[in-house]
């Protein structure tokens, strides 16, 4: 089987496999990556698949990675290289029709910078003469890529301590600009608690987002989560709710609407011309809030709905079929954790038959209902009875929180829950505190 090599990205070391077994899941690939050797800090991962198709598709959508290459020798000096080639470059190298396509070589360092000068990388090229490949050279726009890495132990080592030589098979959506896309500074609307794009993208991976199907998030405050799943892939259904209707609408004191934008000194030509072309969007398509950011990046047929609603008092009907559910819950860091409700009988009693201007306050669309605290544990147990009850089997659940709560206790962290089977635990580490992705899925 041939052998492949995967360029890691060097960043979120805790969600790196756990991703690339996702998408192995959700394309159906065989891979058993328990049982491949890997080192957090190694920037390579090798496996075998059956062709160049399986591994194109395996990375394809990953952030993670950089991207996969068909792995033909692996040496200490490029002497052992050019000793250690195998047999599907050989191969390769025989096909006639491989042989029309252009090509050029690429050199790619890790662990330190480059050492070498063009015309020393030159020379290295030159050096694979000896293979008797007869593709032409076309540096621009190359049909084929021939990419060696040399990697490091040291930063302060002069000789590398392995060198590969591949092909490139395919290159991840991280290495399309997806996350320069959905910069944050880029976006229309935004806001506090927004949900940084590249784990938003990892956490729709690790959901399973699937084309032609419903992902919901319960708590979507300004839509990070939703503009990412519909990102992700351009034929996926997003719904989302949350109980403070301002953050959808735009019209909220913690969501700004481009003034990250507006706010910004000695713009640049291309900001100036991104303030316009939001304003002129506000006006054209009569939108603000989560739909303003959907129109910005042409998405708006997958934006099924947003509801003002509670998600302990869920009104979405029980057949609805929902496959995946993703969110970042108002935990108490940044934002306290309140439902609909309250404490008082008496306050919840009248609250249900109060008038205004001869009509239930409760109809009119500036009544505000009051709200009652909620712990975290009680918070977490609802959402794992709510992705029980509406997943369908192998449907997956995928719900940031805070490793440790107000009090300093560990978060609850349940390993099954019905149906539900824990799949991933993911940290994430900051200064003063750390959160976590839990990863569910329904057997």
């Amino acid at each position: 089987m041939p052998k492949y090599l995967i360029q890691l990205s060097q960043c979120h070391f805790d969600f790196r496999i756990p991703e690339l077994e996702s998408l192995a899941e959700l394309y159906n690939i065989s891979v058993d990556f328990k049982s491949i050797q890997y080192d957090v800090h190694y920037p390579y991962l090798i496996i075998d698949l059956p062709d160049a198709k399986t591994a194109a598709l395996l990375i394809q959508r990953s952030i993670l990675t950089t991207g996969i290459y068909e792995l033909y020798s692996e040496g200490k000096t490029y002497d052992e290289i050019f000793m250690n080639i195998n047999n599907d470059f050989s191969t390769l190298i025989k096909d006639e029709e491989f042989n029309k396509k252009t090509m050029k070589f690429q050199l790619h360092t890790s662990n330190k910078r480059s050492k070498y000068t063009m015309p020393e990388m030159v020379d290295i090229f030159n050096e694979f003469a000896v293979l008797n490949i007869k593709n032409k050279i076309n540096l621009k726009s190359p049909q084929v890529i021939f990419q060696i890495f040399e990697h490091y132990k040291d930063v302060a080592d002069e000789t590398p301590s392995v060198i590969y030589f591949t092909r490139l098979v395919q290159l991840s959506l991280r290495s399309t600009g997806i996350l320069d896309k959905l910069r944050l500074n880029k976006r229309p609307y935004i806001g506090t608690t927004t949900f940084e794009p590249e784990l938003s993208l990892v956490t729709c991976n690790l959901s399973l987002v699937k084309p032609f199907r419903f992902v919901y998030d319960p708590f979507c405050g300004t839509g990070g989560f939703l503009t990412a799943a519909a990102t992700i892939d351009e034929n996926t259904l997003v719904l989302g709710s949350d109980m403070d209707g301002r953050m959808l609408r735009g019209n909220s004191t913690k969501g700004s609407t481009s003034q990250h934008l507006n706010n910004r000194k000695n713009k640049t030509p291309n900001e100036v011309g991104l303030e316009e072309h939001i304003q002129n969007l506000k006006i054209s398509k009569n939108v603000q809030g989560i739909a303003l950011n959907f129109e910005y990046y042409k998405q708006s047929h997958q934006l099924v709905s947003l509801l003002t609603m509670d998600f302990t008092h869920n009104a979405l009907r029980s057949n609805l079929p929902i496959d995946s559910i993703m969110c970042d819950p108002p935990y108490g860091i940044r934002e306290g954790i309140k439902v609909l409700g309250s404490d008082n009988p008496d306050t919840l009693n009248n609250s249900r038959h109060s008038m205004k201007d001869g009509k239930l306050a409760y109809l009119h669309e500036d009544y505000i209902a009051s709200k009652k605290q909620y712990s975290l544990d009680e918070l977490i147990i609802d959402i794992l009875k709510f992705a029980q009850a509406r997943l369908p089997k192998n449907g997956r659940l995928a719900f940031w929180v805070p490793t440790k709560d107000k009090r300093g206790m560990d978060t609850l962290v349940l390993s099954e829950y019905d149906d539900l089977k824990l799949l991933y635990n993911c940290t994430q580490d900051f200064n003063q505190w750390s959160r976590r992705v839990l990863v569910y899925k329904k057997i």
